[in-house]
């Protein structure tokens, strides 16, 4: 199955279990990993040296131990053969697109070197997506440059990387972003489901909390900073005020503020 990257590169996702089986060639694959009903054949040494999961399970005595065999019911197999192909040593790197995808199984199978390449991936992406949105990609608005499009694969990766340990990278890189947002571009903040995304990891998340109030606080509308002087971050804990001082903030006079 080849798949074709963004410069026009053809990537081959079989290309890795080729190359495996050429590495293996002197021994048969002694495992097998069923997933949603598809059963892959693999080998174990493979399998160890890329995911803590399989090599702590082969050693534990569980029932896989001897069955030599691993099933996934409720994962598709498409799915398995992507993840195949991108384990170490000999794997190709996620792509943007496929972060989504493969970066839940390396956090199941504790494929280290899986989530490192993930999360490598996806600050790369995030930072070339939002740099002409930030930069000299704009359009012009009432003689104000306006960066077009919406902020859905930033809330999208930051949701990713709050969820999935190891994504340090990425994460740091979604907190610069969205205090660039906050404090100068806040006009990519029309879109109402963006502003809950955000109001709704803030309620969740104190790191973003934080990182989110150290930029807000300055900025609050002068009705909000009346009511709540010594406010601290806490006031985004609760997400319908997260909500409604996003929404303020956006809608102010100075909202286009650069």
């Amino acid at each position: 199955m080849s798949r074709k990257r963004g410069g026009g590169e053809i990537i081959d996702v079989e290309s890795a279990a080729t190359k495996q089986e050429k590495v293996f060639r002197s021994i048969k694959p002694d495992l097998a990993v069923v997933v949603g009903g598809k059963e892959f054949q693999e080998y174990s040494q493979h399998l160890c040296y890329s995911c803590e999961y399989f090599d702590n399970a082969l050693r534990s005595g569980m029932k896989e131990s001897w069955t030599k065999r691993f099933e996934f019911s409720d994962k598709d197999p498409k799915e398995w053969e992507l993840v195949r192909s991108m384990l170490v040593p000999m794997g190709v790197r996620p792509r943007a697109e496929d972060v989504s995808i493969v970066l839940p199984w390396f956090d199941k199978l504790c494929c280290y070197e899986g989530v490192k390449e993930c999360d490598k991936t996806l600050e790369a992406h995030l930072r070339a997506v939002f740099q002409g949105k930030f930069n000299g990609s704009a359009s012009y608005r009432n003689g104000v440059p306006r960066p077009t499009g919406n902020i859905r694969p930033l809330t999208e990766g930051l949701d990713l990387s709050l969820r999935f340990p190891g994504m340090g990278q990425s994460k740091q890189c979604c907190f610069e972003l969205i205090s660039c947002i906050l404090t100068t571009n806040r006009h990519l903040l029309k879109d109402m489901t963006d502003r809950a995304t955000i109001a709704s990891l803030m309620t969740t998340n104190e790191e973003f909390r934080k990182t989110c109030w150290a930029v807000m606080n300055g900025n609050l509308p002068a009705a909000i900073a009346a009511q709540h002087p010594s406010a601290d971050e806490s006031l985004l804990e609760n997400g319908v005020w997260a909500g409604l001082i996003l929404s303020a903030m956006v809608e102010a006079p100075n909202g286009y503020r650069y």
